[in-house]
């Protein structure tokens, strides 16, 4: 693989209760901290890549976070990024990416990527909580 920098972001804030869990929206409280994700993005990022669960609030996530940085190209949402799916998987979904990339999903998920990349296992990701791996390395996690 080549040059990439990871950063992983769990989506923010979500209503407790939906018709289902896929269903689910960001709430006034998510939608204002994945604003402020994005603003810190756009200052220290240069996001070529964006990728997400298919779920309502990732998605959400994603697009708000999208036009905080003027992020000009698709975003690809995978499978691989719901809750309980397998690291390695998602692994496999994104290795042949280059640069700075995004991904958007849920606990455990975003947890155990961080494990799997670092094999850290001490990021426990709260709501638009972010971190970002490069070269087998946690660089930082960043609460909002």
């Amino acid at each position: 693989m080549a040059a990439v920098k990871i950063f992983i972001l769990r989506h923010g804030e979500a209503e407790p209760e939906s018709t289902s869990d896929e269903k689910r929206q960001l709430t006034a409280v998510g939608r204002k901290n994945t604003e402020r994700v994005g603003t810190w993005l756009s200052q220290n990022s240069q996001i070529t890549k964006i990728y997400a669960s298919p779920f309502v609030r990732t998605r959400q996530t994603a697009d708000i976070i999208s036009k905080e940085i003027s992020y000009k190209g698709s975003i690809t949402y995978l499978d691989s990024l719901k809750h309980f799916a397998s690291p390695g998987q998602v692994w496999t979904d994104i290795v042949e990416t280059e640069g700075e990339i995004l991904l958007v999903s849920h606990m455990p998920l975003v947890s155990r990527l961080v494990q799997h990349l670092t094999g850290d296992d001490r990021v426990g990701f709260s709501t638009s909580g972010l971190c970002c791996v490069e070269d087998g390395a946690l660089l930082f996690y960043r609460d909002v």
